[in-house]
């Protein structure tokens, strides 16, 4: 009996070991390991015929996490099974101890037993207790990242709400020439191909306080001047043309001097702004007019590169030799997907064919 209390000490002592949480950094540890190694242990199932035998039983589905929530209910009940053999196993071995009393008996007959049984349920708390310290350290990061983020969109809102205070003229264009969009919407109007004599840009606040005119490009193609989300960006200046003019007077075409140069314009991530408006201002509509005769030669450069890059791609896909290359080169085709694509094309094409 003095054995079977040395175990049960030992096992106490696993007990509050584990509260250190090394048991749970192994569990972790293997875990990683097995997703990380996943490709080379899959043919292994497959060579010992579990694979087969999980989808016999009906535990193989087309969804991969119906397949695998299926596998771990199976496994949950296995264990559940398991833990009832154990106890029973258990039951027996304390019953044969007090029955034997013999240390020897004890020793090396009941004490392995004892050992081999206990393995598999330690070995599955250790992995349940570290799946619930993930997780709970999971949702410790995700509530620390959102409170991070309502705290900074504050500062955002609190700068936007300083710097329209200070220019009554940008606020004046905001709030009663403009219109605020999202920032969904503003991607869509903004993921497009630049052309001549498209102007309509979108207007948009930074999260360092300036306005900008933000002009369109395919935000989801790189090339050696842009990285995804990346667009041409010209920060203007704002003002009344007559200090004291009343905001409240009828709207005239010429209330206010909108003041920007070659020099404001620069790349910018889509990222980088926080408010986006879409104007109807006149004073705004020739600033976008005359922005886009600047960017010629930039409008001119982007499309070829477009179109050298989905050609390629498109022959990239037609020369693939195996079926898992055309697949995934096919994905790519997704960040080609712009809506004006088409009509540049044409008028690219009628250029060339007239020698313009």
């Amino acid at each position: 009996m003095n054995t079977i209390l040395s175990i049960a000490n030992g096992l106490y002592q696993y007990h509050k070991g584990k509260q250190t949480g090394l048991p749970g950094l192994i569990g972790i540890l293997l875990a990683l390991l097995t997703v990380w190694q996943w490709d080379n242990i899959l043919p292994i199932l497959h060579k010992l015929g579990i694979v087969n035998f999980f989808d016999k039983i009906g535990l193989i589905y087309d969804e991969p996490y119906m397949t695998g929530f299926a596998i771990f209910s199976f496994i949950f009940k296995l264990v559940i099974v398991y833990c009832g053999l154990v106890l029973l196993v258990l039951a027996i071995v304390l019953l044969m101890a007090v029955l034997f009393n013999n240390e020897k008996f004890v020793m090396y007959v009941l004490l392995p037993i004892m050992i081999l049984v206990s393995i598999p349920i330690i070995y599955i708390f250790v992995i349940l207790d570290s799946i619930i310290n993930w997780k709970k350290h999971k949702q410790y990061n995700e509530e620390l990242k959102r409170k991070e983020h309502e705290n900074r969109m504050l500062e955002l809102k609190s700068m936007y709400e300083i710097v329209l205070t200070k220019n009554p003229a940008l606020k004046e264009l905001f709030e009663q020439h403009s219109t605020e969009i999202k920032k969904e919407e503003a991607f869509i109007r903004l993921n497009r191909l630049p052309m001549y004599g498209d102007d309509l840009y979108v207007l948009g606040f930074s999260n360092f306080g300036e306005p900008f005119i933000l002009t369109p490009r395919p935000l989801n193609v790189e090339n050696d001047n842009f990285k995804k989300r990346e667009l041409s960006c010209c920060a203007f200046r704002i003002a009344y043309k007559h200090q004291e003019a009343d905001t409240k007077t009828t709207y005239s075409t010429n209330k206010f001097a909108i003041d920007w140069s070659v020099s404001d314009v620069g790349i910018y991530s889509f990222d980088t702004f926080d408010h986006f408006f879409i104007t109807n201002n006149k004073e705004m509509e020739r600033a976008f007019d005359k922005l886009n005769k600047v960017l010629e030669i930039e409008i001119y450069n982007e499309q070829k590169k477009y179109f050298t890059s989905k050609n390629k791609l498109l022959d990239d896909i037609s020369n693939a030799e195996t079926k898992e290359a055309f697949e995934s080169l096919v994905k790519q085709m997704d960040k080609f997907d712009v809506p004006n694509d088409g009509v540049v094309s044409m008028m690219m094409a009628n250029e060339r064919s007239t020698g313009v």
